[in-house]
């Protein structure tokens, strides 16, 4: 188990502290909510658990890839954790403490169908649809992260209507 000081605000310890299978964070653009999930999986997910597929997805990988992605190798290389060995860029997958993180775009539903996961954290969930979301929350067996930007335009399956069904379902699971 690694014992570093981490600065962290409120959603790692939210994460930390939720027992729920579905959690959602919400804020604005650059309220640390991404940054914090990254630190939630690394640091505490991570290190407490062994041969477990994490699935980190967006909707398009050039988001994916100029965010989260580059969020995560940020931590890793600022906590001197980052290996090349154990990065498979052409999969963009990471291998950290025995436990395979995939970084995965959701423009081709044929992508998630039949992927399974233990761990899943949709980055701005507000851009995928509805399908993407029936797919993925299915195949995951543990817990699924997702945030929230809050905006007026509010695209995709967050639609008012699918947004009050979402509610209702993850009340349901949790």
């Amino acid at each position: 188990m690694i014992k570093q000081k981490i600065k962290t605000n409120i959603v790692y310890k939210h994460l930390v502290n939720s027992n729920k299978k579905i959690i959602v964070e919400q804020g604005g653009t650059r309220s640390g909510k991404t940054y914090n999930i990254l630190l939630w999986i690394i640091f505490e997910y991570c290190t407490h658990n062994k041969n477990k597929i994490i699935t980190i997805c967006r909707r398009a990988y050039p988001s994916l890839r100029a965010t989260v992605l580059r969020d995560f190798l940020e931590i890793l290389n600022k906590n001197k954790m980052y290996s090349e060995l154990f990065h498979n860029k052409s999969n963009s997958e990471y291998n950290l403490f025995g436990n395979l993180i995939e970084f995965i775009a959701l423009d081709q539903s044929q992508k998630i169908r039949g992927r399974k996961r233990d761990l899943l954290f949709i980055n701005e969930a507000n851009e995928l649809y509805y399908e993407d979301w029936q797919q993925l929350i299915f195949r995951t067996q543990e817990r699924i992260v997702l945030t929230l930007i809050h905006r007026m335009n509010i695209i995709g399956f967050m639609t008012k209507y699918y947004l009050e069904l979402i509610v209702i379902f993850i009340r349901l699971l949790t």
